[in-house]
């Protein structure tokens, strides 16, 4: 057997394509992109926190080398949030200040921009915890849909990185369970890869639209009122029986600690 014919067998029998050479990587530039992590898993976002649908730039919630979120983004009711602040100097954890631009209340009032603030805190451990906190600067009450989208490809590296699989395994719709929501994927390898996400209070509802899910909270706030919603967000069954979502200050306390004894 020449080269020529065991190149081209091995090329027919790799499951993994690689794209022409004059052809775009699927991964565009992540410059400005926010990065948090703790072993390995790890979170990449643009800098408003979020993850778009359908991105190109590879954000997503990643474990194991694999996407467990491909779409993670916040809207408030059709609209989607200003960014004020944004950073992730910490490294395993990312924090951003949000307020909303000029829109309608539930009450079908006008809400001037700039007088709703959303603090987003996220920190990675075993899993991701995220708290939202919500206040009202008007003065009068306000009622509005906080709204979670979700969707996971659970694409590996490679096919991140822009290479293609000649056959994949089946992913399975997104699926409520009470007050979280259960995605998941069987490879082919016959392993299920699985992510859920729980939510602190219960949602309002949950709708599931082909491979995408919306979470929605309604959100009622007096003058300088302030509201929380919390999430985790557990990949492969890595934390069962969550022991509460704000774990900021024990993995802040657990880095000190690092820092003084290295």
């Amino acid at each position: 057997m020449d080269e020529t014919e065991t190149v081209s067998q091995i090329e027919e029998t790799s499951s993994l394509r690689l794209l022409p050479e004059a052809e775009p990587m699927a991964v565009q530039d992540i410059r400005d992109a926010l990065v948090i992590r703790e072993r390995d898993i790890f979170l990449l976002t643009d800098r408003a926190g979020e993850v778009p649908p359908g991105n190109i730039n590879g954000y997503g919630l990643y474990y194991a080398d694999t996407r467990y979120l491909s779409t993670y983004h916040l809207t408030l009711g059709e609209v989607r949030p200003t960014v004020l602040l944004s950073t992730a100097e910490l490294g395993y954890s990312s924090e951003q200040v949000l307020t909303n631009p000029a829109m309608t209340s539930l009450e079908g009032q006008a809400v001037p921009r700039g007088t709703i603030e959303i603090r987003r805190l996220r920190v990675v451990e075993d899993v991701l915890e995220e708290t939202l906190r919500i206040t009202n600067y008007n003065a009068f009450p306000v009622s509005l849909d906080v709204t979670l989208h979700f969707e996971a490809d659970f694409a590996d590296i490679f096919e991140v990185r822009g290479y293609e699989r000649a056959s994949r395994g089946e992913l399975r719709a997104p699926v409520q369970q009470d007050s979280a929501l259960m995605m998941d994927y069987k490879g082919l390898d016959g392993h299920t890869r699985q992510t859920v996400v729980m939510f602190t209070p219960e949602p309002r509802s949950i709708g599931i639209q082909g491979r995408s899910a919306a979470v929605a909270f309604r959100v009622s706030l007096n003058l300088r009122e302030s509201s929380a919603i919390r999430l985790v967000v557990s990949m492969d069954g890595r934390l069962e029986a969550p022991q509460g979502v704000e774990r900021f200050g024990i993995v802040a306390q657990q880095y000190a600690s690092w820092l003084h004894e290295a």
